[in-house]
């Protein structure tokens, strides 16, 4: 409900418009039900020349609602270039760009409202604002708390200063907060150049760079409800080109180069961002292994000039979710050229035990047993080359084994001894 205050806004919406018709209802009910003052809030519609009836919609809404919000128009451009248009216009404090396919908690703003109010009391103004992440495919009431960085939320409302804690930095423009202020002083906008993808983390990166102590504030009490959809940017972005050039190219490495050394969050940022080109990989039917020959060597070349930043225990350990130990060790053997944890590992697979050992593509075939006491023990032996985009970065050794004490495995000259899996 928008309840009449006549001031400047605290908050700028700004919503970038196209083909967005089926998804309006849902999103421009959850504004309308919005537990804020109306002087505390503007909403800036930016109709990207959408050919359907959004337009129509938006303005239908507004005369209903009598909303504090309007439409601004431009040709064609994206959604990037929308939401520059809406950034030389707003005049909030606070500037937030929501998705018009996405919904909004009804105490969405008064949560954000009363997290600035405690943190500005408590004499440390967040840089930027978090509000929990949650996502859904049909309706907004189904929504899940299931993103790979849900753990930013389980801990309650935070503030926390990133560069003690880096794994809880925020790429997600729709759900951020910034301060317009710091925006319009450093002259940031949306780059044009990463239409196909990266475009929020980039933007934001910039945006914390400003800051000698960049501060996230945590808001898991005001729900943004992100709508998952396979014909979206997202679902579309591993069949562009752009995205093995552009990104990397105009998306990462002038944030990792901006300063040196690069923030650790800044790191982890870039990483989570470039892990998900070889997650989608390994899927038999992904986009990425259309790509053509010219076009992944250029790839990798990128991605070897973006590794060069990121600090070698990122890519071994990587702190965030889970990732497949074969992609921490291809990317961490890629930057260093050598196996750097040659150790083997035990996992539990079924009723066995699964163990696995690497080597560097260019090091020689050698002999791979499991021993107990001296004596080899049958098992099942496997050996895979991990490609990615025409090159093989690891192979990849494993030995099925039932698994008592005592055990060590021998490849050539080396001998590891097994620990089983805790």
């Amino acid at each position: 409900m928008f309840r009449h205050r006549a001031r400047a806004p605290r908050f700028s919406f700004i919503t970038a418009v196209y083909e967005s018709e089926p998804y309006l209802p849902e999103f421009l009910d959850s504004l309308a039900a919005l537990d804020v003052d109306r002087g505390d809030l503007e909403v800036l519609f930016v109709d990207d020349a959408s050919p359907d009836n959004s337009a129509a919609l938006i303005k239908r809404w507004i005369r209903r609602t009598r909303a504090p919000a309007r439409i601004l128009r431009q040709p064609h451009g994206g959604s990037t270039a929308a939401r520059n248009t809406g950034l030389r216009h707003a005049r909030g404090n606070w500037v937030s760009f929501p998705d018009p396919d996405d919904a909004l908690d009804p105490a969405y703003l008064a949560a954000v409202s009363s997290f600035l109010a405690d943190a500005e009391a408590a004499g440390t103004p967040p840089s930027q604002l978090a509000p929990m992440l949650m996502q859904f495919y049909d309706v907004p009431a189904n929504a899940v708390d299931n993103h790979p960085l849900g753990y930013r939320y389980h801990e309650g409302r935070r503030l926390v200063h990133l560069d003690a804690e880096p794994r809880w930095f925020h790429n997600h423009a729709p759900s951020g907060f910034y301060r317009r202020s710091v925006i319009e002083r450093a002259h940031l906008r949306f780059d044009p150049e990463l239409s196909a993808g990266f475009e929020d983390a980039r933007f934001g990166s910039e945006y914390l760079l400003q800051f000698d102590d960049p501060v996230l504030g945590v808001v898991p009490d005001a729900v943004y409800r992100y709508r998952r959809r396979t014909t979206s940017v997202t679902g579309t972005m591993w069949a562009k080109p752009a995205r093995y050039t552009s990104v990397p190219e105009h998306g990462y490495l002038p944030l990792l180069t901006a300063k040196r050394p690069p923030p650790a969050w800044l790191q982890l940022l870039v990483l989570y961002d470039l892990v998900w080109y070889f997650y989608e990989y390994d899927r038999p039917d992904s986009e990425n292994r259309t790509i053509d020959g010219a076009l992944a060597a250029r790839f990798l070349e990128l991605l070897d000039r973006v590794l060069a930043y990121i600090d070698e225990p990122f890519l071994a350990e990587y702190p965030m979710h889970p990732l497949p130990r074969h992609i921490r060790v291809a990317l961490a053997a890629r930057k260093t050229g050598s196996i750097t944890n040659r150790g083997a590992v035990v996992t539990a697979d079924g009723e066995a035990y699964r163990i696995t050992w690497y080597r560097m593509a260019d090091e020689p075939d050698v002999p791979v047993e499991v021993l107990r006491a001296g004596t080899p023990i049958p098992g099942e032996h496997r050996s895979r080359p991990i490609e990615y985009y025409g090159e093989v970065f690891v192979v990849e050794h494993t030995v099925h084994v039932g698994f008592s004490e005592g055990m060590e495995l021998v490849a050539g000259d080396e001998r590891f001894a097994l620990s089983p899996p805790s």
